[in-house]
């Protein structure tokens, strides 16, 4: 097993609507072109929020950031749609 962590949490605040946050959604997006940048595979990348609107949002900030292919690497869901995927 890897001494590295695998689960990074990063509380950010930002204008927050019912289920969507655009601002978190933009810092996550951010965050993990930083960490594919730095050789991270996508496929190896999953974002788990409570909300399918923010998924859509940061899957959204993805697309644009990356390309579609590659953001479609990466994995952003809700808990209950996650469950069972290793990542």
């Amino acid at each position: 097993l890897s001494s590295e962590p695998s689960t990074v949490f990063i509380n950010s605040h930002g204008f927050s609507a019912r289920t969507v946050n655009s601002k978190d959604a933009k810092t996550v997006s951010e965050i993990i072109c930083e960490a594919i940048r730095c050789g991270m595979p996508p496929k190896e990348i999953g974002v788990v929020t409570p909300f399918r609107n923010h998924a859509r949002r940061i899957r959204s900030e993805l697309s644009a950031a990356l390309g579609g292919t590659t953001a479609r690497e990466v994995v952003a869901d809700t808990v209950e749609r996650m469950q069972g995927q290793e990542r």
